[in-house]
């Protein structure tokens, strides 16, 4: 460093008028950072500054709408991927509606068993009490005539147990 650059900076930091030609690059005091800029650019950088100052609640508006928009989207993306997964085996659309590129579920093969109860399966009923231990028999005859006006044909015997 040169000596005359050490002098004009000391009339810098002591308060001395220094002009910002004659001092160049920054200059730090007390552990901060000060750089001189000319003051024709700092009524500019002020004026910028104010005007950046005014439209910053605008631009946080619209990133708050945006943001919400964004999540509304998002979620509707979600829901349409959801109805494109949707297919009859996993809903209850007819397979008619499925689209093509979703693949038919092979058949089932007959398994080695018949339908139903198998040889050998104890049966499972409910037994009907004997006739001495019913505390009491309803008689519930069917009507005579029919909702529509018809007549009921009905036997006068009565049922059988079964």
């Amino acid at each position: 460093m040169s000596l005359g650059f050490l002098r004009r900076l000391q009339a810098f930091l002591t308060g001395d008028v220094a002009a910002p030609e004659t001092v160049s690059g920054p200059i730090w005091k007390d552990g901060e950072e000060y750089i001189l800029v000319r003051r024709s650019e700092w009524e500019v950088l002020k004026r910028e500054n104010q005007e950046l100052s005014r439209r910053n609640p605008e631009f946080e508006r619209q990133l708050a709408q945006a943001l919400d928009q964004i999540a509304v989207l998002t979620a509707r993306a979600a829901d349409l991927e959801e109805k494109l997964r949707t297919s009859s085996s996993n809903s209850s659309k007819p397979p008619s509606s499925d689209p093509p590129w979703v693949k038919k579920q092979p058949k089932r093969k007959n398994g080695k068993r018949k339908r139903g109860a198998q040889k050998g399966h104890e049966g499972k009923a409910r037994t009907l009490l004997p006739p001495e231990e019913v505390d009491a028999f309803v008689d519930c005859p069917p009507p005579t005539e029919c909702e529509c006006g018809g007549h009921v044909a009905a036997n006068d015997e009565p049922c059988e147990r079964k």
